[in-house]
């Protein structure tokens, strides 16, 4: 539904800033899973245009996984358009185009086109609400939501570009360097599994 001449004029810039916008949710939630995944921060990730061509020849050129669709790809291209894939200007010839993959996935985000995938800060304002409501019930809601979206992922941390750590090839636990000492640093979770 759109916006009427008169629904406009409550758009006063020197007076308020209310700037009405219809929202897509489906693009909310895919710039919420992005701060979900980055803590809070919004993914820096920008790729280049991703079309319905790029969906299908993915899906086509994997029969393994994808069995029999290529051998219907007009069906999987409608199943493309219809069901899996968010797009603009849908039915539009020339115009239309990928946003992103519905929220179905935490990394949807991964494949979003950033120019037609705006959600106008909502994802933010929404991730904001959530991070600092009362009791930290927002706090476990988006763990739980991470939980959910991002199963047996492991979040990204960030650390600092001149730490050194030694990994353990079997289990992939990461120890801590020091340089100056050339030993790894004592942590209280090392000094408990020594004990154990």
């Amino acid at each position: 539904m759109s916006l009427k001449t008169r629904d406009k004029h409550f758009r006063l810039p020197k007076i308020s800033l209310l700037d009405f916008k219809s929202l897509e949710m489906d693009r909310v939630l895919t710039g919420l899973f992005a701060r979900i995944h980055h803590r809070g921060e919004d993914s820096r990730l920008f790729k280049r245009d991703t079309t319905i061509a790029t969906f299908l020849d993915h899906f086509l050129a994997n029969p393994k996984r994808f069995k029999d669709f290529d051998k219907y790809p007009a069906i999987t291209r409608g199943w493309l358009e219809t069901h899996l894939l968010d797009l603009v200007n849908r039915g539009k010839p020339g115009k239309e185009a990928v946003a992103a993959p519905r929220p179905l996935h935490g990394f949807t985000y991964r494949f979003r086109n950033p120019k037609h995938c705006r959600d106008y800060g909502a994802a933010q304002h929404l991730y904001e609400t959530l991070w600092h409501a009362r009791n930290d019930l927002g706090k476990r809601a988006i763990a739980r939501l991470r939980g959910f979206f991002f199963e047996g992922i492991e979040p990204p941390r960030s650390r600092a570009v001149s730490t050194t750590y030694v990994v353990c090839l079997d289990c992939g636990e990461e120890f801590p360097y020091d340089w100056q000492e050339m030993k790894m640093v004592a942590t209280a979770r090392n000094k408990q599994r020594a004990v154990a």
